[in-house]
């Protein structure tokens, strides 16, 4: 199916997506309604786009495991510099989840030390 999407356009995409939804929740939704229609939708083109070419990371069987990604996210230059994404979370890891929680990681630790700098205490 994904060489499906970059031929079809944005809209024949969410309706193919929809669909799998209403097939699979919308008979535990029906007295609700059903699975409403959504009110916009947005398609990567996570394959064709040229910084990715629909890339995430791996690591190779024994080669470091949780270990490996925690190299990836080390801070550099005294904490100023930080790193985010998939490849940087174990948990997850290839997922838009990794991504997402690797932010609000990295986003949390940012504002610890800016508070620290200022001499205050954040509320995280």
């Amino acid at each position: 199916m994904h060489d499906l999407i970059p031929k079809q356009g944005d809209g024949a995409v969410a309706e193919r997506a929809m669909q799998a939804l209403r097939r699979s929740f919308d008979a535990e939704n029906r007295d609700k309604g059903g699975v409403p229609d959504p009110t916009n939708h947005f398609v990567t083109k996570w394959r064709s786009n040229p910084f990715t070419r629909g890339s995430y990371s791996y690591v190779k069987l024994n080669s470091g495991g949780p270990a490996a990604f925690d190299d990836l996210a080390a801070p550099l230059a005294d904490g100023r510099l930080r790193f985010a994404g998939e490849a940087t979370f174990f948990d997850f890891q290839g997922c838009v989840h990794a991504a997402y929680e690797s932010g609000v990681r990295e986003s949390s630790a940012i504002i610890a030390q800016l508070a620290d700098l200022a001499g205050l205490s954040p509320k995280l």
